[in-house]
């Protein structure tokens, strides 16, 4: 796996996460919840801005999955939360994505070639990783 690879995958999965975090905010009603989901976002926008000006000075070009997975997203998000919205439920929810993008973030890792830099893989793992400690407690 080569930098314009790693740098469409960061990409996507800030992306996602990004768009996950919003359709979680569409079915939230509890206000600190909702300071904690902002604060996560910032962090994923922030990485996606990051990964968009690296490609931009490395004169290649990472685009947006799409609009169909985001509407998958959100009609899955809405389902889940019919009955319960929570914010045990949403951060329950946000946990498993975090742990799903981790998964993938390893495989990814797994198949870089030598020399290739890490470090957007390693910035994206701790966006995961404290999107995980900062959930725990509304579990």
């Amino acid at each position: 796996m080569n930098r314009e690879t790693v740098l469409r995958e960061v990409l996507k999965a800030a992306n996602t996460s990004i768009d996950s975090i919003k359709a979680l905010e569409s079915v939230n009603t509890d206000k600190q919840f909702s300071v904690a989901l902002l604060e996560q976002e910032k962090n994923y926008k922030e990485l996606e801005l990051k990964v968009k000006d690296i490609s931009a000075n490395e004169k290649g070009e990472v685009e947006d999955e799409g609009f169909l997975p985001k509407i998958m997203l959100w009609g899955q998000t809405k389902m889940k939360t019919i009955i319960d919205n929570s914010p045990s439920k949403l951060a329950e929810m946000l946990i498993q994505g975090a742990n799903m993008g981790m998964i993938s973030l390893t495989k990814i890792d797994n198949a870089l070639e030598p020399g290739v830099d890490r470090s957007l893989i390693e910035e994206l793992q701790g966006a995961y990783n404290n999107t995980i400690s900062s959930m725990r407690q509304y579990l």
